[in-house]
């Protein structure tokens, strides 16, 4: 595991993850409504948005799919050290990660 996969999680878990989900909650709802998900720093070439998101929807019982540039070393460890969840292949996955390029066929 790389020193970096330490860092970029959420300061306050529970809270931050809290505010995440009722943004997530909101943006669903309202489509066009645009929310700020801060708090994660989360390595390239993952936007901060998408790591607020998968702080706060994934756990260790989510499997999640990585696909293409998103699939290296430094965001491999930091969603397995900040979330617990299992790094799997696109068909065992309920959470996938990368370009639409990357993830078609879906």
């Amino acid at each position: 595991m790389t020193p970096e996969a330490l860092l970029g999680g959420f300061a306050n878990a529970s809270i931050d993850a809290a505010r995440g989900f009722r943004a997530a909650l909101e943006v669903m709802a309202r489509p066009g409504r645009i929310e700020d998900l801060p708090g994660a720093q989360p390595p390239q070439p993952l936007s901060v948005a998408a790591g607020g998101l998968i702080l706060t929807l994934c756990d260790a019982t989510t499997p999640v799919h990585l696909a293409g540039a998103h699939d290296c070393p430094a965001l491999r460890d930091w969603i397995t050290f900040h979330t617990g969840a299992p790094l799997v292949g696109a068909e065992a996955a309920q959470f996938a990660i990368g370009t639409w390029a990357a993830l078609n066929p879906v």
